[in-house]
């Protein structure tokens, strides 16, 4: 196809590089989901999560599911990230108000992933 407008992600070569960070970022999600656990790998992971989002929104690119042959399935994904918090966040921080704002942020940032991919 090569170039089909002046914007930076109307050509060939800049989409291929996005797929490539995007499979890089999923990546890191998928380190995750195989053993979920609130420490460095959570951190990460939703960090990829959130960049994942900027790139969806700027490019309208999206994590592909080689092996299904289409975009990833979300649900699952910011279901096992929902449940590693609320089985192991109480242990980490006393407060609680601390807690549900840490709750809130992460539930923010994986219906924006989910609403991101179903809108594909």
């Amino acid at each position: 196809m090569g170039t089909w407008g002046s914007g930076v992600f109307q050509n060939d070569h800049s989409l291929d590089y996005v797929g490539d960070l995007t499979d890089r970022l999923m990546a890191t999600v998928d380190e995750f989901l195989k053993s979920p656990f609130i420490d460095q790998g959570f951190d990460q992971a939703l960090a990829a999560i959130a960049l994942l989002n900027e790139v969806m929104t700027r490019t309208g690119s999206r994590p592909f599911d080689h092996a299904a042959g289409d975009s990833r399935d979300p649900a699952p994904i910011a279901e096992v990230f929902l449940e590693c918090f609320d089985k192991q966040a109480a242990g980490l921080v006393g407060d609680v108000q601390y807690q549900q704002e840490w709750r809130n942020v992460v539930a923010a940032e994986l219906d924006r992933f989910v609403g991101l991919l179903s809108a594909s």
